[in-house]
Order: structure tokens, then C-alpha cells, then sequence
């Protein structure tokens, strides 16, 4: 397997992801390949520097790409937000916590209360089933 050969199979099995480092390693090792005196080696590993050159250019364009268009968005995301909504969200946001703690309490008392009639209600039965069996 040759050098470029094996570079290849490296990208397969990266699935085509690679890092900064890895792509520095690749092009070490391709200008160390021109120190071979083959001429068609030579030219492999020039055709070869070109390509990750312009795989690496459309990375990066993509990158700035995204990058600018993300920038865009959070723009009009902030431009879009007044002072007043802001404040509005806060104020709705501070609401609903005092409310869902409200509902809480409430829920809690709920419970205890209907544990209190319950006992109430059977201490009644009991009382009533003694009443009934004394009156017999």
C-alpha cells in the first residue's frame, strides 16, 4: 500500500472527519513524500497537497458561512426583543413560579385536609356502628 494510499484508507476511516492536527500530519507527511526522487510520486503528492488545500478552503468558507449567518440571527433575535418584552417575560416568569409555589401550598392542604375528613369521617362510622350495636 502506498503513502497516499494509506492517507486515503485514514480518511475512510475517519469517515471523512478530520481534525486540525490530523490534516497537519497528512501534509507533513506529503511534503516529506517529495524528498523521494520519483517524479509521478512527486506529482501525486502535489495534486494530492492541491486537494486537501481546497477541501480545507471549503471547510473554512463554510465555517465563515455559518458563522455569519448565526451572527445574522442572533442580531435580528436581539433587534426583534424590545426592553418591554423583556421585562414582560420577566415579570410572566416571576408569576408563574409564585404561582406554581401557591399551587403547592394549596395541594399540600388539599391532602392534609382530605386526610382530616377521612379520619373524621371514619372516627364518625365507628361511633356510629357503636351506637347502632348499643341500641341492639
Amino acid at each position: 500500500m502506498n503513502h497516499l494510499t494509506r492517507l486515503q484508507q485514514e480518511d475512510d476511516d475517519n469517515s471523512g472527519r478530520t481534525t486540525p492536527d490530523l490534516e497537519e500530519k497528512r501534509c507533513r507527511q506529503r511534503r516529506n513524500s517529495l524528498d523521494e526522487r520519483d517524479p509521478h510520486k512527486q506529482a501525486e503528492t502535489i495534486l494530492s497537497l492541491r486537494e486537501t488545500i481546497a477541501t480545507l478552503r471549503e471547510k473554512l468558507n463554510g465555517a465563515v458561512n455559518e458563522q455569519a449567518r448565526l451572527k445574522q440571527e442572533l442580531n435580528v433575535a436581539r433587534a426583534n426583543t424590545s426592553p418591554e418584552l423583556a421585562t414582560q417575560v420577566a415579570v410572566l416568569t416571576s408569576q408563574l413560579s409564585y404561582e406554581k409555589k401557591w399551587r403547592q401550598v394549596l395541594e399540600t392542604k388539599e391532602i392534609r385536609l382530605r386526610q382530616e375528613l377521612e379520619t373524621k369521617l371514619e372516627t364518625k362510622k365507628q361511633a356510629s356502628n357503636k351506637n347502632w350495636r348499643a341500641d341492639r
